[in-house]
């Protein structure tokens, strides 16, 4: 076995040798010991072409709307009721003027006017009649003072007196409830004194002695 594994090596070396010869020779000398490959055998030729890029879909068109329900049929007219003309109304009987109560003067504290819902008191009317009477009277005989302080400063004011009457009207007591100095204060006690004052109403009053009275006199320099 020895021998053929040796035999075996000296072939391979000699045919290695040969061929690293003839590459050698045919490397100096231009000569190609290697045959030639074939060409391989050519198929159709085939064309590829790059175009524009394909343009976008467009969106589909939406659907149609459904149509419109058809109309129901319309009922037939029905014929109208003829219109019946009102009945008059039966004039109405006018209500007679309420009558308004008689309200006493309304220039004295003392004079309540009454309402239309209240009735009317004859004393209170007959009080408010006499407190009016008074006053007019302390009013008609007022006298501008006429002293020499009263011709240099010539005041002018109003002055609020109360005075006490008897019921024979009398005066019982007086003073001054709001001062306008001291010349027209003087000017309005000359004229209490001076006054003459009617007896009370029999009504007036009733289970008074006395009654207590208020008046304002205005002074205006002449």
């Amino acid at each position: 076995m020895e021998w053929l594994f040796t035999w075996r090596h000296r072939i391979a070396l000699s045919v290695t040798g040969v061929l690293l010869a003839v590459i050698l020779i045919g490397w100096f000398t231009g000569v190609n010991f290697m045959p030639e490959p074939k060409p391989l055998p050519q198929g159709p030729e085939i064309m590829i072409s790059l175009g524009a890029p394909p343009e976008p879909t467009p969106p589909e068109p939406e659907p149609p709307p459904p149509p419109p329900p058809e109309d129901m049929p319309l009922e037939p007219d029905r014929p109208r009721e003829p219109i019946k003309p009102r009945p008059p109304r039966p004039p109405q009987p006018q209500r007679p003027p309420t009558p308004q109560a008689v309200q006493p003067p309304t220039n004295t504290p003392a004079a309540a006017a009454p309402t239309t819902q209240q009735a009317v008191d004859p004393i209170r009317v007959m009080e408010a009649a006499y407190i009016a009477a008074v006053r007019a009277q302390l009013e008609a005989i007022k006298r501008y003072p006429t002293s020499k302080e009263a011709r240099l400063q010539r005041p002018k004011g109003d002055v609020t007196i109360w005075f006490v009457l008897s019921r024979s009207g009398e005066v019982i007591d007086s003073g001054i409830e709001q001062s306008a100095g001291s010349i027209l204060d003087r000017g309005a006690q000359t004229a209490l004194t001076r006054a003459k004052f009617p007896p009370f109403p029999a009504e007036a009053w009733r289970g008074q002695q006395t009654h207590r009275f208020t008046a304002k006199i205005g002074f205006t320099p002449g």
